[in-house]
């Protein structure tokens, strides 16, 4: 199918979303055990938990920056899009902290509890893991989902190099949890491949739970302790206050604005600035609208 232009994108989008919406409607219900599922278009937040909202902006977003089938974009994205909005987390310091009792006492929630343990940049790891495992066991059961996400990813992988280095990190271990990809690394700089291959190492003893987040949260503060040694993040010891505040807001930005070039957005997560969005609920919900 051919893509149309920029002026009618948005109506195109509407009526091949109605055209495929019958058919993932069945898929999501089926993957979830839930009949009563159902996706439709919009910007405010579904408060209804057998309904999932989907930014349009999304759907733009992919399209107009793809050069691939317009239909398996759409379908691509409005899926990615609900897989990741599908799942709740309900995490509870007290509950479900069971080894840091002590560092932990007297915080409110995972982001204070990752700021902590893993430093201000362990909530970006912390997400990648999650983003792709809820996609990895998802996506791996349907195969013409499958090849879809492939040709998406395939088409971004090679802007990854012009990334900064650790959200070029980021974005392999991402490649390296979801397997849609055979990833060459020996084309990176050596540290990004050292820090790789030692993650690497890390996940193929790894078992993902999403009810068990702590065993998450131990592996964000190895490989966030990886990133360190191998100069992926700055020291921020090394600087005043005001240059720390400097260096966050930048680095911030930075992922945010890189991920969202190589991965396929996401109203829920960091590539589109809601990092730790469904950890946070209603707090981290505020500013999407404004964010997308």
């Amino acid at each position: 199918m051919m893509k149309p232009n920029d002026k009618n994108i948005e109506s195109e989008i509407v009526l091949e979303f109605e055209k495929i919406r019958p058919a993932i409607t069945r898929l999501l219900q089926s993957q979830t055990g839930n009949k009563e599922l159902n996706i439709n278009l919009g910007k405010s937040k579904n408060i209804n938990t057998n309904e999932i909202i989907i930014n349009p902006s999304i759907l733009v977003n992919s399209v107009t920056t793809s050069k691939l089938d317009f239909k398996e974009l759409i379908i691509g994205t409005v899926v990615h899009e609900a897989i990741h909005s599908m799942q709740d987390y309900n995490f509870e310091i007290d509950k479900d902290l069971k080894k840091y009792v002590e560092e932990t006492t007297g915080l409110s929630n995972i982001e204070e509890v990752l700021e902590v343990l893993a430093g201000p940049f362990g909530k970006y790891v912390f997400e990648i893991l999650i983003h792709s495992y809820e996609e990895y066991y998802f996506v791996k059961e349907f195969q013409g989902l499958s090849s879809i996400f492939e040709d998406v990813y395939k088409e971004s992988f090679n802007q990854i190099k012009n990334l900064k280095a650790f959200n070029q990190f980021l974005s392999l271990l991402f490649h390296n949890i979801t397997d849609y990809l055979q990833v060459d690394i020996s084309s990176f700089n050596k540290n990004i491949q050292t820090s790789v291959i030692e993650s690497e190492k890390l996940l193929s003893k790894f078992t993902y739970d999403s009810n068990n987040l702590e065993e998450v949260i131990e592996l964000t503060i190895q490989i966030i302790d990886i990133c360190r040694v191998n100069k992926l993040l700055p020291d921020l010891r090394e600087y005043s206050l005001g240059e720390q505040r400097e260096i966050l807001e930048s680095m911030d930005d930075n992922i945010v604005d890189d991920l969202n070039k190589v991965l396929i957005p996401s109203s829920t997560n960091v590539t589109t600035g809601n990092t730790l969005e469904k950890f946070l609920g209603e707090k981290g919900k505020q500013s999407d609208d404004e964010k997308l």
